[in-house]
């Protein structure tokens, strides 16, 4: 894993690949990507913002935007971390553990992952210490909270060539086949789009089930640039209540 990929994969939310002997270890670039301190949970952002016309002026100065189509209700939104303890076991990657959330800080999430060890997620899907998490935390919890087709963007620098313009677009509940059980699910669309110079384009969805906030599927589609690797792309083969 080259440190380019790898910090592409930190700030990503969903990269997660053990590295190959001899490689660089998640560990140190995280340390290299990043040095994101923890945050206090507060409100999403409330204005509403033309696109594309105020865009780049906008993003230059680190407001995450948010556009929502016409005056749509919003679904009643998943939780935002689960409020007991599960397991939620994937096709491939291992299991992920959802163990409550940060005392005083409802919206980060406690897990423990397989391939990474434990970490504090935002709304269990973006790591605190990840670039870009102070932006992205109210950016995700918009689109989350927001009518289908709220669509939020902002700018994630992570090291010199690697930025990018970071979209979360709210596509919908959908019902996923979980065990044998039906559960329906938030989609959640993530576009990364590389800018000044860098090329990198993905779109990474994510389905947050309604009724405990936990990642049940995650699908890749890679438009340029280097995947984040085969273990991306997933589905929950169970769900299991943790003692």
């Amino acid at each position: 894993m080259t440190t380019e990929a790898g910090c592409q994969g930190l700030a990503a939310g969903v990269g997660e690949p053990a590295p190959p002997l001899g490689h660089v270890h998640p560990v140190g670039l995280r340390r290299h990507c990043a040095n994101m301190p923890r945050m206090k949970a507060g409100p999403p952002p409330q204005q509403l913002w033309p696109w594309p016309r105020r865009i780049s002026a906008a993003l230059a100065l680190g407001v995450p935007l948010v556009t929502a189509p016409g005056s749509a209700a919003a679904a009643e939104p998943p939780a935002a971390c689960p409020a007991d303890p599960v397991r939620v076991v994937r096709s491939v990657g291992g299991t992920v553990d959802y163990l409550g959330s940060v005392s005083g800080i409802p919206e980060l999430c406690r897990l423990r992952r397989t391939s990474d060890g434990e970490g504090e997620f935002y709304l269990g899907m973006w790591r605190s210490d990840w670039p870009g998490a102070g932006q992205a935390y109210p950016a995700i919890r918009a689109a989350i909270h927001g009518s289908v087709g709220t669509r939020t963007s902002f700018v994630t620098r992570s090291a010199p060539g690697l930025q990018w313009i970071d979209s979360y677009t709210n596509e919908g509940v959908e019902t996923l086949m979980v065990g044998g059980t039906a559960r329906p699910a938030l989609r959640i669309a993530h576009e990364r789009k590389g800018i000044e110079g860098n090329t990198y384009h993905s779109v990474i969805t994510q389905w947050k089930d309604l009724a405990t906030g936990a990642v049940l599927k995650t699908l890749e589609r890679q438009i340029s640039g280097r995947s984040y690797g085969p273990g991306t792309t997933w589905n929950a083969t169970r769900i299991e209540t943790l003692p």
